[in-house]
């Protein structure tokens, strides 16, 4: 059943990234063979994901889904609706020989006491291919320089 949002405010935009939009991009080229493939079976209500039928995704698919794909990545069970309680991103990448990567990070933020704070990131990629060519980028150097600028500019006061 689709309704509308239940407020104004539900209905709000949401910014995306260009790689964010070509991904959406690949996804409808995607749906576009499989509306062809079905011709007058496919169910077409416009949807972002759905089942190569068109049909929507059923939530009990979903949700298992989602709890395989935490298991495997060693994350903790949460209810699907406590995700935007998390500070995650799920962010695309293009490294070389790994065009359409997508990456789950987890931070989370631990209070050490005497101010200090400790921050944890977990980045689970979708294929050991992608994985490997994170960890050759060298973007460890960007994340370093990046903290040791915050430093700096938290001692300025």
């Amino acid at each position: 059943m689709f309704t509308a949002p239940k407020t104004k405010g539900s209905a709000a935009g949401v910014g995306l990234s260009s790689r964010v939009v070509a991904a959406l991009k690949r996804q409808s080229a995607r749906q576009a063979v499989e509306r062809a493939e079905w011709g007058e079976a496919y169910e077409d209500d416009d949807l972002v994901f759905a089942r190569e039928n068109g049909a929507p995704l059923r939530p009990d698919w979903v949700l298992d889904r989602f709890h395989d794909l935490t298991e495997a990545a060693g994350l903790p069970r949460v209810r699907l609706h406590d995700l935007r309680h998390l500070a995650a991103t799920l962010s695309s990448f293009t490294y070389e020989d790994v065009p359409d990567g997508v990456c789950l990070e987890t931070m989370t933020f631990e209070d050490l006491g005497d101010g200090r704070t400790r921050v944890t990131g977990l980045s689970v990629v979708d294929t050991m291919e992608a994985r490997d060519a994170m960890i050759a980028s060298g973007m460890e150097h960007g994340v370093v320089e990046g903290y040791e600028k915050l430093d700096a500019l938290l001692a300025q006061g």
